[in-house]
């Protein structure tokens, strides 16, 4: 039987040593793609403004470029009392527009909307799934 050379020992140990791979995440929903900056489609007709549908206690930081969604407008209980308001696109995500539905939401409740604002990364006890700030709502 050979003896282990020392370089070959250095080399075992540094490998027993080394920390083990983490485990696989799962991947973030993917943005959507950034629209043009000048967009005629902020200012079309029947487009409702819904800006500010974060408050501060739900801590939803928007990030990146303003971007369109195009979905299901749903207006669901979020528990506590409270209804929310989703957009759920023909991929199946659901995306959470506000904690608190505003009359505008329950106005578009169930119809095919354009959602126009940018992703939002959720804070500290927030609802799981992608948050997304609205600005502006149309229908489709």
């Amino acid at each position: 039987m050979r003896s282990a050379t020392p370089a070959l020992i250095a080399c075992l140990a540094a490998a027993c040593s080394a920390n083990p791979p983490s485990a696989p995440t799962a991947p973030a929903p993917a943005a959507p793609a950034p629209v043009a900056p000048i967009d005629t489609r902020a200012n079309a007709p029947g487009s409702r403004d819904v800006s500010g549908g974060y408050d501060e206690s739900s801590q939803c930081l928007p990030r990146g470029d303003v971007v369109e969604l195009k979905g299901e407008l749903v207006v669901e209980p979020f528990g506590k009392g409270a209804d929310g308001a989703r957009l759920v696109t023909a991929d199946g995500e659901r995306w959470i527009l506000t904690y608190g539905a505003r009359d505008v939401h329950r106005e578009l409740a169930g119809k095919q909307v354009t959602a126009r604002g940018r992703v939002c990364d959720k804070q500290d006890e927030a609802i799981v799934g992608p948050h997304f700030d609205a600005t502006t709502l149309t229908v489709d």
